[in-house]
């Protein structure tokens, strides 16, 4: 059997639309661990611009996920911001 290696240039399309989830979409996953160790991969310009940030490639072992830290903790502020204001709401009606 022949495994694939070398550099492997990924490019993306910006769509225009904006994430709504704080999941980061998985572009490439290497789940052979001959293919791990020969593979390189990047994204054709370094990063790309989805909607109004801009996002890398990571690598979380060996899938290769496009991830932008300024999203990925907006959405997380939301998340706190909403749990705070339900609590809150719970707290009141149970006085």
């Amino acid at each position: 059997m022949v495994w694939q290696q070398g550099i492997f240039v990924l490019n993306v399309r910006n769509t225009g639309a904006e994430p709504q989830t704080l999941q980061q979409l998985s572009l490439l996953t290497l789940k052979n661990t001959a293919q791990t160790d020969n593979v390189n991969v990047a994204l054709a310009n370094g990063t790309v611009d989805v909607g109004t940030y801009r996002y890398e490639l990571k690598n979380d072992n060996h899938d290769y996920r496009l991830y932008s830290p300024r999203k990925e903790q907006e959405l997380v502020d939301q998340a706190r911001l909403a749990e705070e204001k339900r609590k809150s709401r719970r707290s009141r009606t149970s006085r």
